[in-house]
C-alpha cells in the first residue's frame, strides 16, 4: 500500500512540474479518488491483519488462510466485530490513552506546585508535559497489550461456537460480557459496515422486517377440516 503510495505521489509531483494538473480539474479529482481509495485500502489491511496475527497464533495456520478466515468472521458476526471494536476505543484509546497522561500530568503539576522549594526556582508545568510524554508512552504499549487480549479473546469465544453447539468453553458471564445476545442492539449503526452491501439493500427494503412466510400447507394425510376424526 505504501508502494502504491508513493506512486501517486510520484505521479502526481511529476504532473505539478510539467503544468499538466493546473489547468485540469478532472486530473485533481483523479488524484484526490486514489488516495482516498487507497487510505481505505490501508484502513482495511490493518483491520483485517489484527485479527489475522491472532488467528496464526491460535490456529497454527498460515497468514493466507487467516485473513480469509478473520474476512469470514467478520461477515458472519458484523454486530459483535462492531461491539468489540467499540469497547477497544473506548477502553484502549480513551480510558488508557488518554486519561492515564492527564492524570499523571495533573498529579505531577499538583504536588510540584505545592512545594514552595521547588517552585521558587522551577516551573512545575515543565515536569508535567515532561510526565505527560513518558505516561502517554507508556499507556499506548499497555493499550497495545489489552487490545490484543480483547482480540484474542473475541477470535476463540466466537470460534467455539462455530466450532462445538453447545460452545464448550464459553461461560454465561463470557457470553454477557461480550454482549453475544444483544450485540446487535449496542453496535447500532456501526454493525453496518461489516455487513453485506446485498444483505444492507435487502434489509432496507424490508425496513429492518423480515418478511412474513407463507402459511404452511397441511400434510397430505391430515383430515380436511369439519370431518370427524
Amino acid at each position: 500500500v505504501q508502494i502504491v503510495r508513493l506512486v501517486l505521489y510520484a505521479i502526481h509531483t511529476a504532473t505539478k512540474k510539467t503544468g499538466a494538473e493546473d489547468g485540469s480539474y478532472l486530473i485533481k479529482l483523479l488524484f484526490r479518488c486514489a488516495m482516498c481509495a487507497v487510505w481505505c485500502l490501508e484502513k482495511s489491511i490493518e483491520f483485517i491483519t489484527t485479527y489475522a496475527y491472532v488467528h496464526v497464533a491460535v490456529d497454527g495456520t498460515n497468514f493466507c488462510t487467516a485473513c480469509k478466515d478473520t474476512f469470514c468472521l467478520i461477515i458472519k458476526y458484523p454486530a459483535q466485530t462492531a461491539v468489540n471494536s467499540l469497547v477497544k476505543r473506548l477502553l484502549c484509546g480513551v480510558l488508557l490513552g488518554l486519561s492515564t497522561p492527564f492524570i499523571a500530568a495533573a498529579a505531577c503539576f499538583l504536588y510540584l506546585d505545592s512545594r514552595d522549594d521547588f517552585t521558587v526556582h522551577h516551573s512545575p508545568l515543565y515536569s508535567a508535559v515532561f510526565v505527560f510524554l513518558i505516561s502517554w508512552l507508556v499507556a499506548a504499549g499497555i493499550a497495545n497489550v489489552f487490545e490484543a487480549i480483547l482480540d484474542t479473546v473475541f477470535l476463540c469465544a466466537f470460534q467455539d461456537m462455530d466450532q462445538n453447539s453447545p460452545p464448550l468453553y464459553l461461560s454465561d458471564s463470557m457470553r454477557k460480557a461480550l454482549g453475544v445476545d444483544s450485540a446487535d442492539k449496542e453496535a447500532g449503526k456501526s454493525a453496518n459496515y461489516y455487513v453485506k452491501t446485498s444483505e444492507r439493500h435487502q434489509r432496507a427494503g424490508n425496513h429492518g422486517k423480515v418478511p412474513a412466510q407463507a402459511d404452511a400447507e397441511p400434510p397430505a394425510d391430515a383430515a380436511p377440516a369439519g370431518s370427524a376424526v
